[in-house]
């Protein structure tokens, strides 16, 4: 449906401009679009929009491309793009963006298929379900589903809506046997089959916010008459982390930026790259994972940094990020700059407890490095939370007279 949604609005403004018209099919992966590419191109074929056949490629692995000809002259060009990276989402503007599977494609990705339409104010499709979502696509849902300032719509389909597979619709047994395998898990039934964004029992920052009002992403730019400082994890085999932070304020988190590499490199090297950036004539200091003290004597000794060590539990360090994120503009993060530390909002999950050793649910150890990062500087800097009271370097706001306890208590299960 959203292929040949795509591609007949693509056919009508070939048809009118008699020129050509661009469409791209943006998914997580190139394999993830190809089934979109192959009903354009059946639709395209069995029209007889083809006849050339230099104008289709389709290789095993890569972007997949197909140029159709319109009756009045008018040509429809689809190519294939990955949204993993939203910095690959370049060259010519398109006039029609379908998204495949948007729920695991980045939320930079989506700004920037919301921004490559602007140029020719083309139309963003998204379609697919919630299932591994990062996070922004259920908010995003919700926000569309009323009136909203950027016009967006939204509309769901469950699965028993489709008869030629569920001929009883909601009544068919194969549905009802589903509902009695899914219902159990909290949000599983009405996600997978009923369409319906279910908020995830597994995020560890239930509170994070990635729209609307109260949103934790938006533009943060770099204040010179400010420090930044520095948070890092090293991650050995996972991604090097670090994030550049700036407090405005005493209550006030805004990170401004992020390094998130993979592989083998001397740090140094790395150190030297960020040397790069326009904000490390400011650097005044940060923290590091105290099981890292080689790595602080690197960064003293080449960076002139002095990063603080401190042993932070999971939870207790948990809980200090969480504290912010429900302080009124009490956290930000740049969505351009920043988009795997985003991701791992999204991403940084609950495992279930063994039954032999924790009482509940524990955070994943994976999807977390600049999180983690995070935390060391915050407890660094601002010291623990106690639920029954804020810290007391954490000055109390009009908002959370005594802290943000309640909201923290939901979002971490506490």
């Amino acid at each position: 449906m959203a292929s040949a949604d795509v591609f007949v609005r693509a056919w009508i403004e070939a048809e009118k401009a008699k020129g050509e018209v661009l469409v791209w099919l943006v998914g997580p992966t190139y394999e993830k679009t190809r089934a979109e590419f192959e009903y354009a191109m059946m639709d395209a074929a069995k029209l007889g929009m083809l006849a050339d056949p230099n104008a289709l490629s389709m290789p095993q692995q890569g972007s997949c491309h197909l140029s159709a000809k319109t009756a009045s002259g008018g040509i429809i060009r689809v190519e294939t793009k990955t949204g993993a990276d939203p910095r690959d989402l370049v060259s010519k503007a398109p006039h029609f963006i379908l998204m495949c599977e948007p729920a695991t494609i980045p939320f930079q990705s989506f700004l920037r298929c919301l921004g490559r339409t602007a140029e020719k104010r083309g139309r963003l499709l998204c379609a697919g379900s919630f299932e591994g979502s990062f996070g922004w696509l259920p908010d995003t849902f919700l926000e569309w589903s009323v009136p909203n300032e950027l016009g967006g719509r939204s509309f769901s389909l469950p699965s028993y809506t489709n008869r030629a597979v569920y001929p009883l619709g909601e009544d068919d047994p194969e549905i009802k046997r589903l509902k009695r395998y899914y219902e159990p898990i909290p949000g599983m039934y009405e996600e997978r089959v009923c369409g319906i964004p279910a908020p995830s029992s597994g995020l560890v920052f239930k509170m994070f916010k990635w729209r609307g009002e109260g949103s934790h992403v938006g533009v943060v730019s770099f204040d010179e008459k400010l420090p930044v400082y520095l948070a890092v994890d090293p991650g050995g085999t996972n991604p090097y982390a670090v994030l550049a932070v700036q407090f405005p304020e005493h209550l006030k988190v805004r990170v401004i930026d992020e390094y998130y590499q993979r592989g083998v490199r001397a740090t140094e090297d790395r150190i030297a790259d960020l040397k790069l950036k326009s904000w490390w004539k400011k650097v005044a200091g940060g923290a590091i994972d105290v099981a890292s003290p080689q790595e602080a004597i690197i960064w003293q000794r080449y960076g002139k940094v002095h990063l603080a060590k401190k042993q932070v539990k999971v939870e207790a360090g948990n809980r200090r990020l969480a504290w912010f994120l429900g302080v009124p503009d009490g956290f930000l993060i740049d969505q351009e700059h920043c988009p795997n530390t985003i991701q791992e909002f999204g991403k940084y999950r609950e495992r279930k407890a063994r039954e032999d050793h924790e009482a509940g649910p524990v955070p994943r150890d994976e999807f977390n490095h600049s999180l983690r990062a995070l935390v060391y500087l915050l407890v660094a800097r601002y010291g623990y939370v106690s639920l029954g009271a804020p810290s007391p370097d954490a000055r109390p706001t009009r908002a959370y007279p005594q802290g943000p306890t309640a909201a923290i208590r939901q979002a971490l299960r506490l």
